[in-house]
């Protein structure tokens, strides 16, 4: 029992003099400074537009590159979609107003018929957004060019949905000439936002609409009302 209780008396003065032995070895030495932490090189972006999948006739600028490589997919596969002609692509991509729509035109054969003269399909604006966006695309044919936009709405993980939205109706020669192209819903606002227009009277504007296909497949200018100028649609088909 006394041993016992020596060795818990001489515990306390044991570890005072590992201590300071272990601080007598320290004298004397210089601290040595920790090396400076490695250099991280930034970064590079994870994708690029040139990674996304999509149709030879699609034409993806990358200035409307948005933030997110689920969007940019979503926005190549509809894009492309329309290219192909695909409606089970396209009846999988868009919201129940506009497939309703589409399965008007298929029956008829108006869809593939619009389909077959497509020669590009140009992104020309994005609004980007996490899980609502807008996306603008340009349809080429042979001899013409329009504008079409859509909302696009995130579902679930990569799943995007398009529905169409109303837009002024624009046409031109070059899908490339409708880039940056406006969000207006109507012609005379973006008319009024178009910085080399200035004091519109809106019994003077002329809309340009997108000719109309005819029964052949081929396209015949809209009809204008005697009265005034011809009035723009509510909202764009699939094809303009």
């Amino acid at each position: 029992m006394n041993y016992s209780l020596r060795n818990l008396a001489l515990l306390p003065l044991t570890g005072v003099l590992i201590l300071s032995t272990a601080q007598l070895a320290g004298c004397g030495s210089e601290e040595e400074e920790p090396p400076p932490p490695p250099v991280r090189p930034t970064a590079a972006p994870l994708w690029s537009v040139q990674d996304l999948r999509m149709d030879l006739k699609v034409q993806f600028p990358e200035k409307y590159s948005p933030s997110t490589e689920s969007l940019a997919q979503a926005v190549a596969d509809f894009a492309s979609a329309i290219a192909r002609g695909d409606h089970a692509a396209f009846s999988d991509m868009v919201a129940a107003e506009d497939r309703a729509f589409l399965n008007i035109l298929v029956p008829t054969g108006e869809w593939q018929a619009d389909a077959e003269v497509i020669r590009a399909v140009r992104v020309v604006n994005i609004e980007d957004g996490e899980s609502i966006a807008k996306a603008a695309l340009a349809i080429g044919t042979e001899n013409l060019a329009y504008l079409t936009a859509w909302r696009a709405e995130r579902i679930g993980g990569d799943t995007w949905r398009f529905s169409s939205i109303p837009v002024a109706p624009r046409t031109t020669s070059r899908v490339a000439l409708l880039d940056d192209a406006s969000f207006a819903e109507d012609a005379l606002m973006w008319l009024r936002s178009s910085p080399d227009v200035t004091d519109i009277d809106p019994g003077e504007v002329d809309f340009e609409m997108p000719d109309l296909p005819d029964d052949d497949g081929g396209f015949t200018p809209p009809p204008s009302s005697p009265s005034g100028p011809s009035t723009p649609p509510a909202g764009p088909t699939p094809f303009g």
